[in-house]
């Protein structure tokens, strides 16, 4: 691995996109949308309401409760009588405002039964079926929509509409302190641009402290239950917003920006939200690595971009940064690693970062390269440093110029971080790159 790797995104003119999570094919088989209006008119007694807000997932199996108190908003979830997610706050600030007010009680005024179709790559495009209950929740003028599933949970706040100044986020989630919780080291700044590192494993209260780089820590976290079962953190839906991390206090992890105080901007349509928070369950390691909330939560691809997806292949590739020596970008030597993808069954070869500081002709280089793969069976991708690209001139160009040489994909480099801006960017190129199919 790069010592200065960034996360890296594998972005193939072809593919595009993560297919496994993001662009599957879906439908809503059926929705029954029931209108119910429920205002909880209990006084405050001692730190909670007399009756929390209750929402349950299909089976009731999972079970997500509001409390309203004198401190604000807060949330719980247990799966079979067993508590997930301690007492954990519910927020949003816009321009340094909250979003909830903490004097009106949660009020539910809408609930739909959903049933999907997933067909993701992961699984060969055969159908996988996914039931949940969605809610939606006023208080105030605030609205959280939630989504309950038998294996999980996720929210979402509604935006006011135009443009936003998010200035932070109280959503927490509050863990057993004892328990296990996996998550990603790095012990530089390169952990919290890159989200790579070796996964490690300390209690949750340690999270605070364990990091040298200091309390916020990537997603996802994964939480070891007892009986082998896991529990794990991430978001969903991430569009027109700031990634969340988690800043670990004690226990305790509270959503935060790379943004930091200055926050960002959002704008916001009649209809935009927050990404989905997800709080996932699983039974065993063949659950957590098979979940599908995160799959069923963001949305379907765009039907005109991707109107026709046969052409996803995914596929195994050599790499020569990997093994570079003093040969490393030799024309002859990417001839040599091609030989050896076709006599493994590989798909393609990645001509990484240096190429075009190599190659003097770098296209003659390239486009050499690109015939000879042919004759193997063998598509190539290429390297870029994602910030020649921000200029949407040269990144058309560019990407252009990679097609019509009969490049497979390419490999973007160096966002380093999920700072909304750069967010906006991956969007942006993933679109961008969709259009030369």
């Amino acid at each position: 691995m790069k010592q200065a790797s960034n996360r890296n995104t594998l972005t193939r003119f072809n593919c595009l996109v993560d297919v496994a999570c993001i662009f599957h094919l879906r439908h809503i088989s059926r929705i029954l949308a029931l209108s119910i209006g429920v205002l909880l008119t209990t006084c405050i007694t001692g730190h909670s309401t007399e009756q929390p807000l209750i929402l349950k997932s299909p089976s009731g199996s999972l079970v997500v409760s509001i409390i309203k108190n004198e401190q604000g908003v807060f949330y719980t979830i247990s799966k079979n009588g067993q508590r997930l997610i301690q007492n954990s706050r519910l927020g949003l600030d816009i321009a340094g405002m909250p979003l909830i007010d903490n004097i009106t009680f949660p009020a539910l005024i809408k609930t739909s039964d959903v049933q999907e179709s997933l067909r993701l790559l992961k699984n060969n495009y055969r159908d996988r079926y996914i039931s949940y209950k969605r809610y939606q929740v006023r208080i105030g003028k605030a609205l959280i929509e939630f989504a309950v599933f038998d294996d999980g949970c996720a929210f979402r706040y509604k935006l006011p509409q135009g443009k936003v100044h998010i200035t932070g986020e109280q959503t927490s989630f509050v863990l057993e302190g004892d328990r296990p919780v996996w998550f990603f080291e790095r012990t530089n700044n390169w952990k919290l641009k890159s989200y790579a590192g070796w996964w490690m494993q300390t209690r949750a209260d340690s999270l605070d402290k364990i990091s040298p780089t200091g309390p916020v820590q990537g997603k996802p976290l994964v939480v070891q239950l007892p009986k082998q079962q896991y529990l794990f953190i991430t978001e969903a839906g991430l569009y027109n917003y700031s990634g969340m991390r988690l800043k670990a206090k004690g226990n305790s992890l509270l959503a935060d920006f790379t943004e930091g105080e200055a926050g960002f901007y959002v704008n916001s349509s009649a209809n935009s939200f927050t990404p989905w928070r997800v709080i996932g369950w699983a039974a065993d390691l063949n659950g957590l690595a098979n979940q599908l909330i995160v799959a069923a939560l963001n949305p379907a691809p765009d039907k005109i971009l991707y109107k026709n997806i046969a052409y996803l292949k995914p596929g195994k590739s050599a790499w020569s940064w990997i093994s570079r020596s003093e040969n490393y970008l030799d024309p002859a030597t990417e001839k040599s690693i091609i030989d050896a993808a076709a006599q493994l069954n590989y798909n393609y070869t990645l001509i990484d970062d240096g190429w075009e500081q190599a190659w003097t002709n770098k296209w003659e280089v390239l486009k050499d390269l690109v015939a000879y793969g042919r004759e193997k069976d063998i598509q190539l991708w290429v390297w870029k440093d994602s910030k020649f690209l921000r200029d949407t001139i040269y990144r058309d160009a560019f990407l252009d110029t990679l097609s019509r040489l009969g490049i497979a994909g390419i490999k973007i480099d160096f966002m380093n971080s999920e700072a909304k801006d750069l967010i906006d960017f991956e969007i942006g190129f993933l679109k961008a790159a969709a259009k030369k199919n």
